[in-house]
């Protein structure tokens, strides 16, 4: 029986399998990498729609008090107004809202229909990162809600991370949230999924999934609020046009565990409220929905 024996390679096939191998894992770790950051410059302007699509219901304790539906449609125009230290922007935000909502209440047996307009204005300090730095109020906005902006900031915008990133990479945000004196945390991890061509811009297709834990503070606008927090499951898919730093789509679906504690007035056995007498009770509610967030106009710089 004939003997086989092993040949040794010879240097030049060698070189080309090795270049072949590092072709291949370059291939694996993704191949285009991109660079993150918003390019804020004083003079921008981005205006985008938005439209949400919501369902909710209303208890105490176990007892469905009220279930519906609502559609808000939204205009929010991104004005920067300058580059406070050459990183960070301060950006007008201006926002007019349209809420449209069915609600059906169970104790009355009827159906209630209205529409309410409402806008706010807030400046936001941000960061190449996308990381907001601060909120401060402009005008038609209550330090209450300012503070809940707040917290949604620091959880619900995405981070940038530092260099540059091929598809496949991900990354997570972590927050500590007080509750009640406990600490919890909240984080969403988000991933560079695939490159694509949105409204004419060249993105990253980012997708993303978390926990956000929102608290409700004390307020002086509502003497009969206690405090509360809302638990928002979310998940989504972001379009990022990583040459001019700017965001063109967002589509997210959310689902909102909430509860509010409040003095209320009880009702007598006579059926009236007594509003010498308040007392505490907890709501909650559960509302679920879908946005879609769409640049409608990116206007040149000044």
């Amino acid at each position: 029986m004939k003997k086989l024996t092993a040949k040794p390679i010879s240097g030049r096939i060698a070189i080309v399998l090795l270049a072949a191998l590092l072709s291949a894992a370059g291939c694996e770790k993704g191949g285009k990498t991109v660079s993150l950051r918003f390019k804020y410059e004083p003079g921008m302007e981005l205006v985008y729609d938005l439209t949400q699509n919501n369902n909710t219901q209303l208890k105490i304790g176990d007892s469905l008090i009220s279930r519906g539906s609502s559609r808000l449609t939204m205009t929010l125009t991104d004005s920067v107004r300058r580059m406070v230290d050459d990183t960070t922007a301060e950006m007008l935000e201006k926002s007019e809202y349209v809420n449209r909502r069915t609600e059906y209440q169970v104790a009355a047996d009827s159906t209630v229909n209205d529409s309410v307009s409402f806008s706010r204005e807030m400046v936001l300090f941000v960061n190449p990162n996308g990381k907001v730095v601060n909120i401060e109020a402009a005008a038609n906005i209550s330090e209450s809600l300012l503070d809940y902006w707040r917290h949604y900031a620091e959880q619900g915008f995405p981070v940038f991370p530092a260099g540059e990133h091929a598809q496949g990479y991900s990354w997570t945000q972590s927050t500590k949230v007080i509750l009640d004196e406990n600490p919890v945390e909240a984080s969403t991890t988000y991933t560079l999924k695939s490159f694509a061509r949105e409204q004419g811009y060249d993105c990253v297709v980012i997708s993303y999934e978390g926990t956000m834990i929102i608290p409700v503070y004390a307020s002086s606008e509502d003497s009969t609020l206690l405090g509360g927090a809302n638990r928002i499951e979310i998940t989504g898919v972001m379009y990022f046009a990583y040459k001019e730093g700017i965001t063109i789509v967002n589509r997210d679906r959310w689902t909102v565990d909430g509860f509010r504690k409040r003095l209320v007035a009880p009702t007598t056995a006579g059926g009236k409220k007594d509003t010498n007498r308040l007392v505490e009770k907890e709501f909650r509610f559960l509302w679920e929905g879908d946005g879609n967030f769409v640049l409608r106009e990116a206007r040149p710089r000044s």
